[in-house]
């Protein structure tokens, strides 16, 4: 059990979904290795920080295109990933589309009652993801020399404070 201010570092060596519960608000990052270290069979990547939204703080509907460099260019002796990630409740994954169209969650992984995924998408198009129940996404591309992850949309309700307006 950690403390307030307490630290908790994983070292997670393979692609696999972990399962944190707290009955404590926390806060969690994940940070991606770079090259070899990340386990891409091109050795593609660079270090990453993202921070982990909490499975209440979902959303039904984000609109995203990937933001391309450079280093991130389709570089044929190097072509980089582009990917959309996506945690959403077990049962649920039939519901979010992607520009209108289902998607594939043939490779989706079960934990912590949600299911967990990535889709692998072209980076010269818009996109949009819509659900009727609330989902959980983040983008993220890999390449040679750059990398980035960030999430794509959450809900936020404050249930802790209420402000009350009144009009004099």
């Amino acid at each position: 059990m950690l403390n307030e201010r307490e630290v908790l570092s994983i070292n997670q060596n393979s692609n696999v979904a972990v399962c944190i519960e707290s009955d404590k608000l926390v806060s969690v990052n994940q940070l991606m290795k770079s090259g070899e270290c990340n386990g891409h069979p091109n050795n593609l990547g660079n270090p990453s920080l993202m921070s982990v939204i909490p499975n209440n703080q979902t959303t039904t509907s984000v609109g995203f295109s990937f933001p391309t460099t450079s280093n991130l260019a389709q570089n044929p002796s190097f072509p980089a990933d582009f990917h959309v990630g996506i945690a959403c409740p077990v049962g649920t994954l039939n519901k979010i589309k992607l520009n209108g169209v289902p998607i594939d969650t043939s490779t989706f992984t079960k934990t912590c009652n949600m299911s967990i995924g990535s889709v692998t998408l072209n980076p010269s198009i818009k996109y949009k993801l819509s659900s009727e129940v609330g989902f959980i996404a983040y983008m993220y591309a890999i390449g040679k020399d750059e990398s980035y992850a960030s999430d794509l949309g959450a809900g936020f309700e404050n249930s802790i404070t209420q402000l009350i307006l009144e009009a004099k």
